[in-house]
């Protein structure tokens, strides 16, 4: 069984290699990529400027990444959120002459 808090962890260490899957901004009030292609949340870590967390889909693990507010330093409004999705490769080990992301 997985420890979904420690990945979590792991992950913001920079100790678990992720491969980036998908990189976009959304309008706020747009479906997220969790409920629109079956992403199952197993664990989050969000605060009021980030949502985080590791999502499963079949057998494979992910970790998400928002900005909630993407474009506040540019029109000083909030309307597009910046979002990111990564596959975990826990099979990998991070060479730590480069930062794994």
């Amino acid at each position: 069984m997985i420890d979904y808090k420690q990945l979590m962890q792991d992950i913001l260490d920079k100790k678990v290699k992720i491969e980036l899957m998908l990189d976009r901004a959304i309008k706020i009030g747009s479906q997220n990529i969790t409920s629109e292609s079956g992403f199952v949340e197993a664990y989050e870590l969000s605060d009021s400027d980030k949502y985080r967390a590791i999502l499963t889909r079949g057998n494979d693990i992910y970790y998400a990444e928002t900005e909630l507010c993407a474009d506040m330093q540019q029109n000083g409004s909030c309307t597009y959120r910046y979002e990111q999705i990564y596959k975990v490769i826990l099979n990998d080990t991070c060479n730590c002459q480069c930062e794994c992301k």
